[in-house]
């Protein structure tokens, strides 16, 4: 997750206890919108990782005390301009920073959080040793979802108790998800110091909400033009005339490839009744294959073009993926973010 938008470089390093190889750290993150795993051997107890960053980015500090490949110690941590250096006499989720208030402050947010992770993982426990029931499932995702609420209360409070510091750009995009629900966003974003909107991530946002609100319901979809594998253009007026979803994925994201099979069930029965798909991939150009065989593998029979350098992304304030776009035959936007059965369930209700 990221709160978008300064470019530059951070430096992580620690000292965890004496630890030596075949003990091994990791950092789990991304750069340049791929995701990467950087991994080092650790010498008298020291690490240290450096690379480039994004905003105000969150990443995963990982420690396998015996090179086994299965890294359980785990920190989340924060990618930013200023040096961190963590210190621990035994395990990396104990580490704790030196001399930086201002990631202090993250320790204190991620204090809290470990808190609602412990407690959800208590009534985990419970629920394991309880006799069991056909409805365990139903209770594991009801845990699942009282935690991402009780996440999301904790970054949002930081958000109103903390309108001075950087770190709640990044709480506002994990309590509210600005293009589901801008509104929100931007009154909460409004609650901020001058100094922090007016930081480079801050004004980033500030351009992202901006084309998030011009892409909105009732408004015209914005025109772009895309490449598709044989390097063939294509506009999205080039479907005029007809309902397009214009569905942003990528080969490596998850929820997007659960989601493909609703969408092909939906295309394969109304594609014959005015209804198309335009797939907008942002895999990068490093990723040309792993998109292809994606699109062959998921049974995607529907117009694809490549998005690799996020161009329409920012046209239209795309922050994460999976996101759809319905655009009716006039070209106005009827619909956004149909997941699931969300979009057959459209489709029914217009194309009667």
């Amino acid at each position: 997750m990221t709160a978008v938008a300064q470019k530059g470089t951070f430096r992580i390093s620690g000292e965890i206890g004496k630890l030596n190889a075949p003990a091994t750290a990791y950092l789990d993150y991304y750069s340049a919108g791929e995701k990467r795993l950087d991994s080092m051997k650790i010498r008298d107890g020291k690490f240290e990782f450096t690379g480039t960053f994004e905003g105000i980015h969150g990443a995963y500090l990982m420690l396998d005390h015996r090179g086994k490949g299965d890294p359980h110690d785990v920190l989340h941590v924060l990618l930013q301009a200023e040096p961190v250096r963590l210190v621990s006499k035994d395990s990396i989720m104990n580490a704790h920073s030196e001399g930086s208030q201002f990631y202090a402050s993250w320790e204190r947010l991620n204090k809290q959080l470990a808190q609602v992770n412990a407690g959800i993982r208590r009534e985990e426990r419970a629920l394991k040793t309880s006799s069991s029931n056909s409805d365990n499932m139903e209770k594991y995702e009801a845990l699942r979802k009282k935690r991402d609420k009780q996440q999301k209360m904790v970054y949002l409070a930081f958000v109103k108790d903390n309108p001075a510091n950087r770190i709640s750009l990044y709480a506002l995009d994990a309590s509210v998800n600005k293009s589901k629900d801008p509104e929100k966003y931007t009154e909460l974003f409004a609650t901020l110091s001058d100094e922090v909107r007016n930081s480079e991530a801050g004004k980033a946002i500030t351009k992202v909400m901006h084309a998030i609100k011009s892409r909105g319901l009732n408004k015209v979809a914005p025109d772009f033009t895309l490449n598709d594998a044989d390097g063939k253009s294509i506009s999205l007026s080039k479907f005029r005339g007809q309902y397009v979803l214009v569905d942003f994925w990528a080969s490596w994201c998850v929820p997007c490839r659960n989601e493909n099979p609703h969408i092909v069930q939906a295309y394969e029965k109304y594609k014959n009744k005015n209804f198309t798909v335009l797939g907008i991939s942002v895999d990068k150009t490093t990723m040309r294959e792993a998109w292809l065989q994606a699109v062959k593998k998921d049974k995607l029979t529907w117009t694809q073009v490549s998005d690799a350098d996020n161009e329409v992304g920012k046209l239209y304030g795309i922050q994460s993926i999976p996101q759809n776009i319905l655009v009716n035959p006039k070209g106005i936007i009827v619909a956004t973010n149909l997941r699931g059965e969300a979009l057959s369930q459209k489709l029914a209700e217009i194309l009667k």
